[in-house]
C-alpha cells in the first residue's frame, strides 16, 4: 500500500490523529469526502460521509448565498464563472454571478439537510495543536507563516465538497486536475501565484468565493 508523507507536518499529524495511526495510506485519504482547512484560525475539519447536493452551512456567514454560484454545472466557459485580475504575481478572482438565485423554502431546505450532515465532521484541528516546527523555515521559497500547501491537496482525490477558508498560503489551484468528484469548493483569500486548475473549476456544482 502507497504511503502518504505530506509537506504540512501540521496536517499530516491531524489525519493520524484522525485514522489514529502513525503511517497514513493513499487508502485512507481516498475516504475522506468532505475536508475544511484554515490556515489563519488552524482548523482541520473532516468527515467521511458524503455532503449533500448543495450546502449552506449554518454557522459560516451569508457567503454560500451572497457569494456563491449555485449552476456552475451549467456554464460552458471560464469568462461566464470568474473574472480573473492580476496584481503584481498574485491572480485574484471573483465570480460574475455572486449570488445564488435561491428561493427561501429552498435555501431553509439545504441549511437543514447540511446541518445534519454536519453532524458527521470532526474537528481535528482542536486536538492538534499548531506548534513552531510545523512553520516552514524563512529559507523556503514560500511564505515562513505557512502551514497548509496547495500540493498536498492533490492526495485527496476523492473529496466531493472542499472548503478554504482564509487560506492566504493556498497558492495554487492545481490539485483540482486531481478531484474527479469534487462538487463543492469554497475559496476565501488565498493568494494564487498561477492560473493552474482555474479550468476544472468548471467541473464544479456550487462555488463559492469570498474576502479576497
Amino acid at each position: 500500500m502507497e504511503s502518504i508523507k505530506l509537506k504540512s507536518s501540521w496536517l499530516n499529524k491531524c489525519l493520524m490523529k484522525y485514522f489514529s495511526k502513525e503511517v497514513i495510506l493513499q487508502e485512507d485519504l481516498d475516504k475522506i469526502k468532505y475536508l475544511h482547512l484554515s490556515s489563519t484560525y488552524e482548523e482541520c475539519m473532516i468527515s467521511l460521509e458524503t455532503p449533500p447536493k448543495r450546502v449552506i452551512h449554518p454557522n459560516s456567514g451569508d457567503q454560500w448565498c451572497d457569494c456563491c454560484d449555485w449552476n456552475v454545472e451549467n456554464l460552458k466557459k471560464l469568462d461566464d464563472l470568474i473574472k480573473i485580475d492580476k496584481y503584481d504575481y498574485i491572480y485574484s478572482i471573483e465570480l460574475i454571478n455572486e449570488e445564488a438565485d435561491v428561493k427561501d423554502e429552498i435555501a431553509e431546505k439545504v441549511e437543514l439537510e447540511t446541518a445534519e450532515f454536519e453532524k458527521s465532521i470532526t474537528n481535528v484541528g482542536e486536538l492538534v495543536e499548531v506548534e513552531d516546527e510545523d512553520y516552514i523555515s524563512e529559507d523556503d521559497d514560500e511564505s515562513e507563516d505557512n502551514i497548509i500547501f496547495s500540493e498536498d491537496l492533490k492526495y485527496f482525490r476523492n473529496l466531493e465538497e472542499l472548503r478554504l477558508s482564509v487560506c492566504s498560503d493556498i497558492y495554487s489551484l492545481g490539485f483540482l486536475n486531481n478531484m474527479p468528484n469534487l462538487r463543492i469548493l469554497e475559496l476565501s483569500e488565498v493568494q494564487l501565484k498561477d492560473k493552474n486548475g482555474f479550468e476544472s473549476l468548471l467541473n464544479l456544482k456550487q462555488l463559492s468565493i469570498w474576502g479576497d
